[in-house]
């Protein structure tokens, strides 16, 4: 009955291969479905519209308020300071009043007009093979990801298996440990992607309190700190599409990486050329899958403060 349940081919070098193959199918799919979910203004859409009138009514009551208060004090500051001197400096300091008052009333669309620009940089492609995070369009740059060189020529060459050679069974761990630490960081994506819709929705709904600080001199970095925020917020997905689209390229580049060596062997006397991979001499070839596994890992950790650099958010 057991072994009706197992592969025919297990144990196998067809057993890796189909292995493989089945891993970075699911992989892929998942990486293609955060793209997706990340382009969807309607999941930011529907988040807002479902926080109730009344609640936007109270934030920008509060925050009307605040642009009064702030005026008040800025006037008070500029009286004593004397600093009214011509009609210019007062038309100035009220045209400041009137726009802190058009940011306050105007909040949530101008907040969801620079979601909807910055969100707009995740539709470059709509192609799933242009966000691959393991290449597939050449079987052996697919193993190599996996495994090391050593292992990927036995999987080309096939190999007799002794009956006590486990080699297929240690392969198969491997692959299934990278994948599935592979598919959590992508799970933690899904979560990171969608945990962002839920700040953007807060940011959004309290965006007239910071604004109302964009009337007042001396409170005007508060409302710029806000703004800074709120598009590092909306520029992190598009640092998570890069993360992808550039990882998808890590593994064709490292394997491709090559130095050319002259190697003498003193007892013949004779010189052979060889082209060595800089990353044998670590003697982690068989481990790099996990090792890009984890740079995957700590580059989606550090998106959202990449984002935030990237904004002067920091």
């Amino acid at each position: 009955m057991l072994t009706e349940l197992l592969p025919v081919s297990m144990g196998t070098w067809d057993w890796i291969i189909d292995t493989i193959k089945g891993e970075t199918a699911g992989i892929n799919n998942m990486s293609y479905g955060i793209s997706l979910i990340m382009k969807h203004n309607e999941i930011y859409d529907s988040l807002i519209g479902a926080i109730p009138e009344e609640m936007k009514s109270a934030i920008k009551g509060i925050a009307l308020s605040l642009v009064v208060l702030f005026f008040l004090i800025d006037f008070i500051h500029r009286s004593m300071d004397l600093k009214w001197v011509t009609w210019e400096n007062v038309m100035m300091f009220f045209a400041k009043l009137v726009l802190a008052k058009v940011f306050v009333d105007n909040a949530e669309w101008l907040m969801s007009c620079i979601f909807n620009g910055f969100n707009s940089l995740t539709n470059y492609t709509s192609d799933p093979n242009a966000l691959q995070l393991i290449p597939t369009s050449d079987p052996v740059e697919t193993y190599k990801y996996f495994l090391g060189s050593t292992d990927v020529a036995k999987l080309i060459d096939k190999p007799h298996i002794g009956i006590f050679d486990f080699t297929p069974v240690g392969l198969w761990l491997l692959t299934i440990l990278q994948s599935f630490i592979m598919k959590a960081i992508l799970t933690v994506t899904l979560i990171i992607v969608l945990a962002r819709f839920m700040e953007l929705a807060i940011y959004t709904i309290a965006a007239p309190i910071p604004l109302s600080t964009l009337g007042c001199d001396g409170l005007q970095d508060i409302g710029k700190s806000y703004l800074k925020s709120y598009a590092a917020c909306c520029i992190h997905a598009m640092v998570i599409l890069v993360i992808f689209a550039s990882y998808g390229a890590l593994n064709t580049a490292i394997n491709g990486i090559t130095e050319h060596l002259e190697v003498t062997i003193p007892i013949v006397n004779q010189k052979f050329s060889v082209d060595v991979n800089p990353f044998q001499a670590f003697g982690i070839t068989g481990f790099m899958g996990l090792i890009k596994t984890f740079i995957l890992g700590a580059s989606v950790m550090k998106s959202e403060q990449w984002a935030k650099r990237i904004c002067g958010a920091m």
